[in-house]
């Protein structure tokens, strides 16, 4: 007779399972910890261009006008005399492509008066290209070079006179 089973009987066959924990507050818990030591000992990269510049960098008196691509931060300018004339340096980083900062260079160094002599050998390489321009008697070697490592361009320009002419004016002179 099954109909006459005791309540204890029915306890056994039926338990009422144990109330269980809510862990729901221990693994949310843990999950906020986390977050903060890696927030805490993880460094994020940062974009260069949203570093702090502990200085500012200016061109040198007198630097020739020369087309500056938008952005570009200068790292360095500098003069240098050779044969008594100046030999005027600067040097930008920027985040853009090399092949982005090559093309603005060729369609902006003719407008600006810069013609130019020598255009990049490989127009399609990603790590270095070379422009060559003249601006009345003064000279412009152009480099363009990628670092891959540091996610930027460096665009570096040289400007110098022409001795050549220089010395052909002065004897035109006389």
């Amino acid at each position: 007779m099954e109909e006459d089973i005791t309540k204890e009987q029915a306890i056994n066959k039926n338990p009422i399972p144990a109330p269980q924990k809510n862990v729901t507050p221990i693994v949310f818990l843990a999950l906020v910890a986390i977050i903060l030591l890696l927030l805490f000992f993880v460094k994020p990269q940062t974009n260069f261009n949203q570093q702090l510049v502990s200085h500012e960098v200016k061109l040198v008196k007198d630097f020739p006008q020369i087309p500056l691509y938008p952005n570009a931060i200068l790292l360095d300018s500098s003069t240098v005399q050779i044969n008594q004339q100046i030999k005027y340096l600067a040097t930008w980083k920027s985040d853009a492509t090399l092949q982005e900062i090559s093309r603005w260079y060729a369609n902006q160094l003719d407008p600006a008066g810069w013609i130019i002599q020598v255009r990049p050998a490989d127009t399609n390489s990603s790590t270095i290209q070379e422009y060559y321009a003249q601006k009345g008697n003064l000279k412009l070697s152009m480099s363009l070079i990628r670092d891959d490592k540091q996610f930027y361009t460096k665009i570096s320009a040289d400007i110098y006179p022409m001795i050549a002419q220089i010395e052909n004016e002065e004897e035109d002179e006389e």
